[in-house]
């Protein structure tokens, strides 16, 4: 059935009449809607029996191209569901819900078919005898299909289906023949309907099931999968991206460079791929990647609960601590025969491990690289990629790898160098698993009222030139109370003019009427617009705007324990505790880990409806997005990456929660003048933006200091040139900065230019060094010139550069190593200096001060002790932080109060007591909260830990003293979580991420007995009934990630 303009018509003025609805439209400001809409539900209704006839009729094996039915398919999907919406329907609602959710069905939309049925009752009546209950069972996914109408038969085909749901194994075929006779003979109109969709779901629900495919995709035998399947921790129905891998070999053990989509079942079809690989035997060991601790978490999480159903399968997230942890067991010592180990690391953890035993990799047969196209990230780029490329050369070709993001557009490329061209590229653009809005705001004024309101244009997102619909009057502008000494009229939302001082106004005041129907989030370029919009917030309402629908999409008694937990790490004086109490809160990197986990928790579980967040929306974290609003296209000064955005909007309608996501562009002053020539310039970027195919390939970090132009390559040519004369006298940084300066002089353009390949330069180096000190065993560098050049032809940028490219990168390498094996004269001391990750000179550096300071070291009785001794040394950093504070020798007390578990409220009070300011504009203020946790969570937290492994592999050298090293491992351990004893960093390290509760927890257990483990922590809050009801009373007062984490660790 072909789909005509008129048709098409039509269903744009039933969606825009649900809009209305659904944005809370006045009805009087409602388009009206012709009678021929209703004529649509014909042509809907015979799509789904067409499809429904040839998935039937095809159920032999007779192929079919399912791509010719997806334009129809999806058609009537957004009719049904726009339908409802709309209020336009007559009769019963639910006939129309369980028709899209049939429809969503057959168009591998299973979360939106799911999200229908979901507001479907049990006793669903629709004049069918029962066949409709049943389609609504299995389209739900109940485990126990219950039938009560007077078709006998209907009753073996449900005890059938519930057989096959149990064991895989489903005979009633001839029963569903017989049944489809029979009402084809017998039956009305509206039950031959519900017929053939009962019989296509059925077969779809077989034909796609995990039973039916993974002995196809794996060669393994079918009884092994029945007794993994029938468990109920995997999936039991492979979604659209699942079946694309097992056809294409990834469950059979081919390496892969993937490209799927956000929302489609990443996690799952890790675990698939994790299974399948231990199932066939080709390994015990498989380790997952991530770049984002947050997205390990996620990870381990899923995963856990996947292979729960084994206890010899053991999932395990490794710390951030630069230790060796779990490695005995990747290196064969393993608790017993048969066990199997996941684990799941970030990139530094793996390479710190990887340098101090690179033998590891031989024990593993499985590596999972999450969001691979983070190879050009400025802040750890390189890592990933020397990470890889260490990998490549070591690991043999059997070892399966495959590399996994929802933006990769340069996938072969990427997969010739992954896999040396031997594995598949998959590229799923065409997989959706929920459907996507796009609109943007105008601002229109009224004259007869003199008021102004903004309007929402719906364009095509895959042609937004084209105006589908719009809603007017969305955010009607008002005025607001005047604070005293106020005179100037006070409005909201203001309008953007470039002039004004509230530029998010449009998007707040969006958020706040929309969030009451579901999830919301504004993405916000930087953290302290993220925090501007929490002060917004408290200024309207002070100001009497009503935004009580932040509290009424929200769970009160959770936003409650929300704020408490903020007030034990921050303070009840603090903006984030006062906006949680109205139901406002922000996610980004300056939030601490435990309320952030939390907060991200209850957006998972609809317990709240709002945030405000920064790109952490978009580094995997799953967040179940109704509107994502974007104020604007910028992170700083530079634009966003079009497949960052794409990676970004990708958020928006999570499948199996929303049948839709909507992205709303509230920068006003952009769509009025789409079509105004040298006015437009704003429009044609949000169009550059929205287009997939417009995105950027995935480069190399490494790549980018030595590319250049036409217009730079001489420049780039003398920033070398200095590099080659001035790298190993240490003063390469001055002369060519002063070359820099020399050119902005001349040319602005051609010194950013120049400025970001020195800028990379400058921020690369010390990786290049660290990943070169671990190759460079050979008394000269002669004689180890061949073996680094094979090392470098295994990077990603020597993959993608040009012949001069890569000349000028081994060249560079060239002169690197040459200057290391001269400066580090032994192949013992550069073996030494690689089990860390910093640069030649900061290694030097620790190892003179170490060798000078070695008899006051080795009289340290504690961490405490430690810290006050190396604390000069840890004060020789490019911390910007420390750089800017007046009083840096003072910040040790900070550094005290943060390995002792104070909270970071009363860390920044003491901060403040003690006058430690920090330059900002050429003015010493005194340190804010956010800096604060700045400090502690990233300069203690993390620079202050590679130091640190650096001085532990000096201090161990020229100490044999286990207690002494015992002491500065546990120091590592304080500084990266800031807890006082080994039980609450296991605590933390268990998932109980803040580190107030984690303090806490901590007490409780160790009143009772000195744990350490986190099998002796698991064992005794389970067996000892005191201080089982101690931790669950206490977690009851704090957020439900904490509380719902420890009563599943009980039941399991």
């Amino acid at each position: 059935m072909l789909i005509e303009g008129t048709s098409r018509y039509y269903l744009k003025k039933i969606r825009a009449k649900a809009k209305m609805y659904e944005y809370h439209i006045p009805n009087e400001l409602h388009s009206t809607t012709e009678e021929p809409v209703n004529q649509l539900i014909i042509s809907a209704i015979a799509i789904i029996g067409d499809f429904s006839d040839i998935i039937i009729s095809n159920i032999e094996g007779e192929s079919f191209d399912y791509k010719d039915f997806q334009d129809n398919l999806r058609f009537a999907a957004k009719f049904f569901d726009g339908y409802v919406e709309s209020k336009l329907y007559f009769g019963d609602q639910e006939y129309y819900l369980l028709l899209g959710a049939v429809v969503y069905y057959l168009c591998d939309h299973n979360g939106s078919s799911q999200v229908l049925c979901s507001r479907i009752s049990f006793d669903i009546d629709l004049g069918v005898y029962g066949i409709d209950a049943v389609l609504t069972q299995i389209l739900k996914g109940d485990k126990n299909v219950i039938y009560n109408g007077k078709y006998e038969i209907v009753s073996e085909i449900c005890r059938s289906y519930n057989h096959f749901l149990e064991n895989g194994i489903f005979d009633a075929y001839g029963e569903l023949a017989v049944f489809r006779r029979y009402i084809y003979e017998l039956g009305s109109d509206r039950e031959v309907l519900f017929a053939d969709a009962l019989i296509a779901v059925i077969y779809l629900k077989i034909k796609n099931s995990a039973y039916e495919l993974m002995p196809q995709y794996t060669a393994i035998e079918f009884e092994t999968w029945k007794n993994v399947i029938s468990q109920g921790t995997l999936v039991t129905e492979l979604w659209q991206a699942q079946r694309e891998l097992g056809k294409r070999g990834v469950f059979w053990g081919t390496s892969a460079t993937i490209q799927m989509p956000t929302s489609s079942g990443k996690t799952k079809s890790i675990a698939l791929i994790i299974l399948s690989a231990f199932l066939s035997k080709r390994t015990n060991y498989a380790i997952v990647v991530a770049p984002f601790r947050s997205l390990c978490r996620e990870i381990t999480e899923e995963l856990k609960k996947a292979f729960s159903f084994d206890d010899s399968i053991h999932v395990n997230e490794l710390s951030d601590v630069l230790q060796m942890d779990f490695m005995d067991i990747i290196l064969g010592n393993r608790e017993m025969d048969g066990d199997k180990g996941v684990y799941i690391v970030t990139p530094e953890k793996l390479l710190f491990v990887l340098r101090q035993n690179i033998h590891i990799l031989s024990n593993v047969g499985l590596m999972i690289f999450d969001e691979g196209h983070l190879f050009d990230d400025s802040s750890r780029g390189i890592t990933y990629e020397l990470l890889i490329s260490t990998i490549k050369l070591y690991m043999t070709d059997e070892t399966q790898k495959v590399l996994i993001s929802a933006v990769i557009p340069n996938a072969e490329e990427i997969n010739e160098w992954i896999t040396d061209g031997q594995g598949e590229v998959i590229k799923s653009n065409a997989i959706q698993t929920t459907e996507k809005t796009v609109s943007i705001a105008e601002i229109k004024y009224n004259r007869e009222n003199n008021k102004r309101y903004a309007y929402l244009y719906f364009v095509n997102p895959d042609n937004p030139d084209e105006e589908e619909f719009y809603v007017p009057r969305v955010i009607t502008q008002v005025n607001i109370k005047l604070h005293k000494r106020e005179t100037k009229e006070r409005v909201f939302p203001e309008i953007n003019n470039g002039k004004n001082t509230h530029k998010n106004d449009i998007a707040l005041a969006l958020a706040i009427n929309l969030c009451i129907n579901g999830g919301t989030a504004i993405f916000c370029g930087r953290k302290d617009t993220a925090d501007g919009l929490l002060n917004r917030i408290l200024d309207i309402t002070n100001r009497g705007y009503d935004i009580s629908n932040l509290i009424k999409c929200a769970e009160k008694e959770e936003v409650e324990k929300l704020s408490k937990l903020i007030a034990m790490n921050l303070g009840s004086d603090s903006i984030y505790f006062s906006a949680a109490k109205i139901g406002a809160f922000v996610h980004h990197g300056g939030i601490p880990m435990g309320i952030r986990c939390s907060v991200e928790y209850a957006m998972q579980m609809g317990l709240i409806g709002f945030l405000a967040c920064t790109s952490t929306l978009a580094q995997g974290v799953n967040l179940p997005i109704r509107y994502l609003i974007i104020p604007t296209i910028y992170q700083g000064k530079d634009r966003i990456k079009v497949r960052d955005f794409q990676n970004l909007i990708g958020r928006a309608g999570r499948a199996g929660i929303y049948t839709e996501g909507n992205i709303i562009l509230s920068e006003t002053n952009v769509y009025r003048y789409k079509n105004v020539n040298y006015e437009n310039w704003k429009w044609l970027n949000y169009k550059e933006l929205l287009n997939s195919n417009q995105a950027e390939a995935c480069t190399s970090e490494l790549l980018s200091w030595i590319r250049a132009d036409d217009e730079m390559e001489q420049y780039l040519n003398r920033i070398i040139e200095i590099f080659e004369t001035h790298y190993a006298s240490e003063d390469f940084a001055e002369t060519v900065n002063s070359f820099l300066e020399d050119l902005k002089v001349e040319k602005e353009e051609t010194y950013r230019k120049a400025d970001f390949i020195v800028h990379q330069m400058l921020n690369n180096i010390e990786a290049i060094e660290s990943f070169l000190l671990f190759y460079l065993m050979e008394d000269t560098y002669e004689e180890a010139k061949e073996t680094i050049h094979e090392i470098i032809e295994e990077t990603l940028a020597f993959h993608l550069a040009k012949e001069n490219e890569r000349e000028r990168l081994l060249h560079i390498t060239d002169l690197i190593g040459s200057f290391i094996v001269k400066v580090v004269n032994t192949s013992d001391k550069r073996n030494r200096y690689s089990k860390s990750l910093l640069g030649v000179r900061k290694e030097i550096e620790i190892e003179q001060w170490v060798q000078g300071h070695i008899f006051e070291i080795c009289t340290c009785k504690n961490e405490e002790d430690i810290l006050t001794m190396i604390f000069p040394l840890l004060l020789q950093t490019d911390n910007s932080l420390i750089r800017a504070c007046n009083k840096p020798e003072l910040l040790l007390e900070v550094g005290l109060n943060w390995i002792k578990g104070i909270n970071y409220h009363d860390i920044h009070e003491a901060a403040i007591v003690s006058d430690i300011r920090i330059l900002a504009r050429n003015k010493y203020k005194l340190i804010s909260i956010n800096q604060t946790i700045n400090l502690c969570d990233n300069y203690f937290g993390y620079d202050c830990i590679l130091t640190l492994a650096a001085i532990i592999e000096n201090v161990s050298y020229s100490c044999d003293d286990m207690d002494l090293d015992y002491n500065f491992k546990m120091l590592s351990k304080r500084l990266k979580y800031g807890l006082q004893n080994q039980c609450a960093i296991t605590i933390y390290e268990m998932g109980f991420s803040d580190r107030f509760v984690a303090g806490v927890l901590s007490d409780i257990i160790e009143s009772e007995y000195k744990a350490g483990s986190r099998k002796e922590i698991l064992r005794l809050i389970k067996q000892n009934e005191n201080v089982q009801n101690e931790v669950l009373s206490f977690l009851e007062e704090y957020p439900a990630y904490f509380e719902d984490k420890i009563r599943s660790m009980i039941e399991n």
